[in-house]
């Protein structure tokens, strides 16, 4: 065989091979990730970081503990699974914080089909967007995920209110895709806090009126969402 032709046949070999690996490549991105049965309310925690940052992941015993305290005001089952690692790509270059928004897409995506009612991603790394210095959180607002950050809520806090603090926005996330925007009442875990003191001044818990409009756009959670308390509080 001369060489030409020799070069030739590598060529298409390459090709093949080339194609082989595109398409089990999106064979495994059709890979649901950790299924249930879609018919099953249940809420998948995930951790997450940015690689080559180890610190960027939280501690397993802090996700134990928000599960405990999610389960409060939120009874349905849980799952924590595997941690996920992001890449450095999706890190602000001027900052080194990490883009909430591009990692909540990434999570969304990931677990659409996993079967999962609701994912909350939680991270130990620092969170931001566009035009903001950072946040505690951010959630999709058609429902399904939402994204937290531990990262700040330790600053200036011994270990219960540290605790406190990351059920607080956990759950105020988690309230968001549940289709509950946020209140001006102080009460609610659903009042919008930017600062470590707001959040401290923040309910901890879902109002009856957050129950009501949660269950009036998701009744099936009916005896599963919980309120602190009732009240007569009117937005």
């Amino acid at each position: 065989m001369s060489r030409s032709w020799r070069l030739v046949l590598a060529g298409i070999v390459a090709v093949i091979l080339a194609t082989i690996s595109v398409v089990a490549g999106v064979q495994l991105l059709k890979q649901p990730v950790d299924i249930k049965p879609p018919d099953q309310t249940s809420l998948l925690v995930v951790p997450f970081g940015v690689a080559g940052d180890e610190t960027s992941l939280p501690d397993e015993s802090v996700l134990s503990a928000l599960i405990e305290d999610l389960r409060q005001s939120l009874n349905i089952e849980y799952s924590i699974a595997k941690p996920h690692i992001l890449p450095k790509a999706l890190l602000n270059r001027e900052t080194g914080q990490l883009r909430a928004d591009l990692a909540l897409s990434d999570v969304s995506q990931r677990y659409r089909r996993s079967g999962y009612f609701r994912v909350l991603g939680v991270t130990a790394s620092d969170i931001t967007i566009p035009n903001y210095n950072f946040l505690f959180g951010l959630a999709d607002r058609h429902g399904f995920a939402c994204v937290m950050s531990v990262h700040r809520l330790s600053w200036g806090a011994d270990e219960e209110l540290t605790r406190e603090r990351i059920a607080k926005i956990a759950l105020h996330e988690v309230g968001h895709t549940l289709g509950r925007g946020h209140t001006p009442d102080v009460g609610s875990v659903m009042v919008y806090s930017d600062s470590l003191s707001g959040l401290d001044e923040s309910g901890s818990r879902f109002t009856a009126l957050d129950v009501s409009i949660i269950l009036t756009k998701i009744p099936e959670l009916a005896g599963k969402v919980i309120a602190v308390e009732p009240t007569d509080t009117d937005e």
